[in-house]
């Protein structure tokens, strides 16, 4: 099964709205927001459902992470920089407010979603 259709029934379900922003993506309904912070340049088609899987890759680094320390190394950060460590935190902030917009057994499936299809493309042959 694909991702996407996952995506595009929890955005509809729980009547997310999603949007790009200099600070990352915004997943908000009603007073509830989880801004994940997102590095690099924005993306080219910011639809709802691909900014919503970049913020399901950016959770999942984190949480497949045993740590703070573990998540610098893993992606070469220096785990002495203030913005680094305040990345970090931003990211477990934003994923608690997520899952109180699409509860943690949602959470839960879709991350597990993500990596199935990522198992997947990584099996294919090029």
């Amino acid at each position: 099964m694909s991702l996407q259709p996952l995506i595009r029934e929890t955005i509809a379900r729980r009547g997310l709205n999603i949007r790009q922003t200099q600070d990352g993506t915004r997943i908000a309904r009603a007073a509830t927001i989880a801004l994940i912070p997102v590095w690099g340049r924005p993306m080219d088609d910011p639809t709802p459902e691909n900014l919503f899987h970049q913020a399901l890759v950016i959770l999942a680094e984190y949480e497949n992470s045993e740590g703070y320390e573990d998540w610098c190394e893993e992606y070469g950060f220096d785990p002495g920089g203030r913005q680094i460590r305040d990345r970090f935190d931003a990211i477990g902030k934003a994923r608690t407010a997520l899952v109180e917009l699409i509860s943690e057994e949602r959470f839960v499936g879709l991350i597990g979603g993500l990596a199935m299809s990522q198992a997947i493309n990584m099996a294919r042959p090029r």
